[in-house]
């Protein structure tokens, strides 16, 4: 196995499924909603108190996953081999922060720490870099969040559904 050296070289296309025209592969969506349902199990247990009784947090986490069963995923954006049908959705291509690019963004504000990731992360959107720095100039909030995860995601490798 060869060795990539620089993270900036690597380019990545994703989609966002929040988007009518994206469309999961099934085993992808299903893997997403379980780890998904999992974190949101693993957050409802670390509320409870310290002295809860096991009966208490196996109730808790039989009605978490029921709950998050039900649930519809939330938005994320995807890698388009992830997807099955992304025909006419905007794409945007993303590359992973490099260490110090990653680093320097820790020391910042949330916000300007987000801002910092998503401008080093995004490159183009349907293949217009102009689109991408309008989109960091004034982003739309439902897909700001989700696209600063996916960079986190796809710098360090810890997938986030």
């Amino acid at each position: 196995m060869a060795l990539v050296t620089t993270s900036k070289a690597r380019r990545v296309r994703y989609a966002f499924t929040g988007d009518s025209a994206v469309e999961l592969q099934r085993h992808i969506y299903d893997a997403r909603k379980a780890a998904h349902r999992e974190r949101k199990v693993r957050d409802a247990l670390a509320e409870l108190p310290a002295d809860a009784s096991e009966a208490v947090r196996k109730e808790t986490a039989s009605v978490v996953r029921e709950l998050w069963d039900a649930s519809p995923l939330p938005p994320a954006w995807v890698p388009l081999t992830d997807c099955s049908a992304h025909d006419g959705a905007t794409v945007a291509t993303l590359r992973p922060l490099s260490w110090a690019e990653d680093q320097m963004s820790r020391d910042l504000k949330a916000i300007e720490q987000m801002r910092s990731v998503v401008g080093h992360g995004l490159v183009a959107i349907d293949d217009d870099e102009a689109k991408a720095r309008a989109f960091c100039d004034d982003p739309p909030a439902p897909l700001f969040t989700p696209l600063y995860h996916a960079i986190v995601e796809l710098t360090w490798g810890n997938p986030q559904a």
